[in-house]
């Protein structure tokens, strides 16, 4: 196994292993969107023939697609702690993100938000195991296989590293129609 390979194809994720990593990262938005679905699949008890639709921060417009009892799933950049707690974006964060760190959130305050909508019961609200260290694998990958991107990659890997998993990770979150 290459370097790059091992990077991209983690042993937690083997459904994900089976794409073409190039691809993958050609279509870089962040952090491995299989890597955060596969783990968030695990909690949405899919069926065949069931629908996903993939987008965020739409819960009262998407809750109009499901059946009574249908199942809506959120992957999201999150935080351990509230910003608000720590009374100022961490420094790390802030030089990466800058002020959009204001909407990563702790599972915590995404099961309020879906909660007090009435439209859902929530199933799970967690952070990722270790989803940082997902998060900075992918970066990673993505700085070998486009040296010339480096540059772009670096800031993320650097945060990343400082980060340590004390604030950083993912939000994922499963509900069921009501």
């Amino acid at each position: 196994m290459t370097e790059f390979d091992a990077l991209i194809r983690p042993d937690r994720y083997p459904l994900s292993s089976a794409y073409d990593p190039a691809w993958l990262l050609e279509l870089d938005m962040g952090p491995h969107p299989l890597w955060l679905l596969e783990d968030l699949a695990r909690d949405l008890d899919l069926k065949p023939g069931m629908r996903v639709l993939d987008l965020d921060h739409y819960l009262p417009y998407l809750a109009q697609f499901l059946r009574p009892g249908g199942r809506i799933g959120m992957a999201t950049p999150g935080m351990t702690r509230e910003i608000r707690e720590l009374g100022a974006i961490p420094p790390h964060i802030k030089d990466v993100v800058g002020w959009e760190a204001i909407a990563w959130h702790t599972p915590e305050w995404w099961r309020f938000q879906w909660e007090i909508t009435e439209l859902v019961e929530v199933i799970s609200a967690r952070l990722q195991p270790d989803g940082w260290q997902d998060w900075l694998l992918w970066a990673r990958a993505g700085a070998q296989r486009q040296p010339e991107n480096r540059a772009l990659y670096q800031p993320v890997i650097d945060m990343l590293v400082a980060d340590a998993g004390e604030y950083l990770g993912f939000t994922l979150m499963t509900a069921r129609k009501k």
